[in-house]
């Protein structure tokens, strides 16, 4: 794959947009580092922006059985908002998404919780 970005003059992992502008895509280790750096007790909600598809906000499920396995393909089990309080009882992974990480384009801390 990045073979391919280089014959077409693009960097790895980003998108040449019509107008000119570049939208970056993340990479496993790119959100990896992310939730190592910015997510902790008091930070752990992220709101989350893709580039087919509106922002959500959400919480990445970094403890779950699946994880590794998960992220290495650049696969993110995520809770979005409207389940956020029924997961904080049940702890039931049925409420979470998975979201492909090539999809996503920017991560922050979300306050909006």
């Amino acid at each position: 794959m990045k073979t391919l970005f280089r014959e077409l003059g693009l960097q790895p992992f980003s998108l040449a947009i019509s107008d000119g502008n570049k939208l970056n895509i993340m990479n496993s280790e790119q959100i990896q580092n992310f939730l190592d750096k910015n997510v902790d007790n008091r930070n752990k909600y992220v709101k989350i922006q893709f580039q087919k598809r509106d922002s959500l906000h959400g919480l990445f499920l970094t403890e779950a059985r699946d994880f590794k396995e998960m992220s290495a393909k650049n696969f993110w089990r995520i809770v979005t908002q409207k389940n956020l309080d029924d997961y904080s009882v049940s702890k039931d992974l049925s409420l979470s998404r998975l979201f492909n990480g090539s999809e996503i384009t920017r991560l922050s801390v979300s306050n909006e919780f």
